[in-house]
Order: structure tokens, then sequence, then C-alpha cells
């Protein structure tokens, strides 16, 4: 699996806490007969200690549960919505920090998409795939900010989503490993994971000053106003005031379709030889060719059936070319020690007692977001200015794709009241500019 650590140049001190606090309640709808109030049975697991009252936190749980519960009586009688889930996972966010909660969010996605590969493990040697499904609310009581303006918050799982929605655009390490499989394999073994997260919110449907203004225009541009409209979509609101600021994570995970003849060969045999158009094999070829790195060079070496061409060059010119590909590739230091070195002799102006370096080994998107926002998180908390995060299996061939990732973090920040502040920039060995290329990715977020 992977992991993440902290590691600080030798010359800092700073103690500082990556971890969030989280209080669980699981809660599990009894089967019953139809409209009877089924019993409920619940279990809470504590994890670390918090500054933050657990009277509190169960207060926040059980108003919650005690809201989703009313409803589903109202369902029960006809009044149907689409929110209410009969069995659910209940997580109480004990942080107020922006950038830990923003985190949160991002490790709820990874623990999602985990558990279904733990169910994919549990179920991959039966016959009969059976799906998962699963659903989890994240309250969130604790920040005044996202309590009293729904706007923010609104803005903020935009934000999320969108960022979320954008991870299969990254050329990752993981992303680049898939499809050189399902170049060579026949059978694609991996199951699909959907994850969609919606929101709730006790002020739901409250508009911004600029909201408002803008709907007086438009009825004044109106000349009538449709009353059983306007009370539908007050009522489609109110289903969604919970008690407190809440996110509903719904998680789906399928077993791949069996595949009994190669798309590709069907299509072709379809359109005929003389046909050039493009097939989903290529689409995965050119996927694979915009991971690769554009500013270093290709081997000498290139393929040709089974045997192997080598360029004519002289025997020096071997012997040095071979010399030098063996020192990309094999070096005894760590990826930490790389980048520090890089940086250390690389960054002008460079505050060695302020600057902290930290590593993750994550393959996974949604882990990278855990990872960096928890850091900016310790940032903003500590006399640091900035974190160097070192990144060596996450997107290490396209730099413009890391550059990428970076662009999603800052509109997630951008959401994020008071994080002007805050500002990133990626040293990568496939950098566009040559004086930022270091020997491992690295994201470097700085506070001002």
């Amino acid at each position: 699996g992977s992991s993440s650590r902290m590691t600080l140049m030798p010359w800092t001190k700073m103690s500082s806490n990556l971890g969030g606090t989280s209080f669980t309640m699981h809660r599990k709808r009894a089967s019953c007969p139809p409209k009877r109030r089924s019993t409920m049975s619940s279990s809470m697991v504590m994890y670390d200690e918090s500054s933050t009252s657990n009277s509190d936190v169960y207060s926040a749980v059980t108003s919650t549960e005690r809201w989703v519960s009313d409803l589903v009586s109202e369902s029960e009688k006809g009044e149907y919505n689409p929110y209410v889930k009969r069995d659910a996972n209940y997580v109480c966010e004990t942080q107020s920090d922006w950038a830990m909660i923003v985190s949160s969010f991002f490790r709820h996605f990874k623990e999602a998409r985990e558990g279904v590969e733990v169910h994919a493990k549990r179920t991959g040697g039966s016959k009969r795939y059976i799906p998962y499904r699963s659903s989890l609310l994240m309250i969130i009581p604790f920040n005044p900010e996202l309590t009293d303006y729904f706007p923010t918050f609104d803005k903020l799982i935009k934000a999320i989503n969108e960022a979320k929605s954008r991870e299969n655009d990254l050329s990752t390490d993981l992303f680049l490993e898939g499809v050189n499989k399902q170049l060579t394999e026949s059978e694609d073994n991996d199951w699909t994971v959907n994850i969609h997260m919606s929101h709730l919110h006790p002020k739901f449907g409250q508009k911004s000053p600029e909201q408002v203004w803008k709907e007086m225009e438009e009825e004044q541009n109106e000349e009538e106003v449709d009353v059983n409209l306007v009370l539908y979509q007050e009522r489609k609101l109110k289903l969604r005031q919970s008690p407190y600021p809440t996110a509903l994570f719904e998680i789906r995970g399928d077993a791949p379709e069996p595949k009994e003849e190669s798309l590709d060969r069907t299509v072709y045999a379809a359109r005929g030889k003389d046909d050039k158009s493009v097939t989903y094999r290529d689409i995965l070829k050119f996927k694979a060719m915009m991971g690769m790195s554009s500013v270093r060079a290709p081997p000498a070496e290139v393929e040709k059936g089974s045997a192997q061409v080598v360029s004519r060059e002289t025997n020096d010119e071997n012997f040095y070319a071979a010399i030098e590909k063996s020192i990309d590739t094999i070096t005894t230091k760590t990826p930490m020690e790389q980048a520090q070195d890089w940086v250390s002799n690389n960054v002008s102006g460079l505050d060695s007692s302020r600057a902290a370096f930290t590593l993750t080994e994550t393959k996974h998107v949604d882990e990278a977001f855990e990872f960096t926002f928890a850091n900016i998180a310790m940032l903003n908390g500590s006399q640091s200015t900035s974190h160097y995060m070192v990144m060596p299996n996450f997107i290490s061939k396209s730099g413009a794709s890391f550059h990428s990732f970076s662009l999603y973090v800052r509109e997630v920040l951008d959401a994020i009241p008071g994080m002007d502040n805050i500002s990133l920039e990626t040293f990568h060995p496939d950098h566009f500019e040559e004086t930022l290329r270091c020997p491992v990715p690295v994201l470097v977020v700085e506070k001002a």
C-alpha cells in the first residue's frame, strides 16, 4: 500500500499534527414491515483526542441521524426524498481548520475507493460478482463560516467535485500502468468505482448578494410568476436543509464485464482492412504516448518485431551512452535526498530554518489531494514558510500533467476563504523550464 511521511531538513525544528480527528457512528436500519418505524442500532468509535467536547460531537451526529429518521418516516408515508438513506455511516469531522476539512473530504474519497478494492478481492473468486453499494454522511459542525453561510459551502463542494472529476485527465503512473495493462491483456479485471458527493446545509438555498441581485433583475423582466413552481422549489430546498453542513457520499463499485471477443477485432472485421478509422486500442496508445516525457531523450534502442535494433554509433559513443542511461535509472540516494540536494543547490533565497520536506509514496489522485491539503494545514499552523512535497510515484513521467494537478489544487484553494496567501509551484524532471527540472517530482506550497 501507499504511505506518507514527513521528513524535515536537518536544520529545521517544527512540531505539527498531520492527522485529523473523526467521530464515527454506524447506523443500520433493521428490516421491518412497511409503514412502521424500525428500531435503530448503533456503535461508536472514537479516534484520537480532540479539544472538541465529545458531547458536542455526539449531539451533532444524533441530531443529524434524528433528522434523517424523520425524513424516512415522511418517505414511508409517500413524501419521497432522494437524500434519505436507510443504510448509512455517519462521520463527524471535529476539525474547524479549512485545509484539514478539505483533506478529510479526499480521505473519505480514498477510503471509499479502498472499500471497493477490498470488496473486489473478497468476491473475486466467486462466479457471481456482488456489486458494492455504500453511503456515508460527513457532518461538519465546528466551522462557523461553513455553518452560517451556505454559498461558501456550496462553492467549496463544487470545487472539490470538479477536482475529483478531473483525476482521469492526469497521466499518473498508476494510470499509465493501467493503459499498458489494457494494451497487453485481453481482459480487464479492475472494478469500476463511482463516487458521487452531494451536500446538505441548514440554510440550503441561501443566495449570495450577487445571486439575489441577478434574480431581482430577472423578475423585473418576467410578466408573471408561477406560484406552484415557487412552492415546489421551496419544498425541494427544505428536503436538503439538515441540522449541520453535511456531505453525502454515494459509493458504487461494479465488476468488469467479461469480454468474449476483442472490440478492436470486431470493429476491424466490420469496417474492412482499408478503413483507417480510430479504434479504442488507438486511443489507449495515444494516452500512453501523452504520458511520456516531452523533454527527456528517448532510448537509442527501438523494437522491430522480436529483435532489438540499435542505432549505428561508434563503440565509444555506445559505451558512454550506456553509462549515461545507467546514471538516469540507478542512484543510491533516496527520492527525499535527491529533492533536498537539488532544492538546496537550485532554489535561490531558500530559508533553511523555515522550510520542511514531506514525502508521499502514493499513486492515487485522491490520496495526493489529501496529503497536499494536510500539508497546507500544517503550513498554516506552523512557523514554516514553505513545504516541499516529494511525490516520486505519483506523476513521474509528465511535467505538464503534474502542473495540471497543482492547478486543480489552486482551484480548490480559491474556494476557501483566506487562502490568498498560499502559492504553488512544481519541480519535475520533465518540466518545460530547464531551471525547474528536479530529479523527482516536487510540489511546493509557500505561505506569504
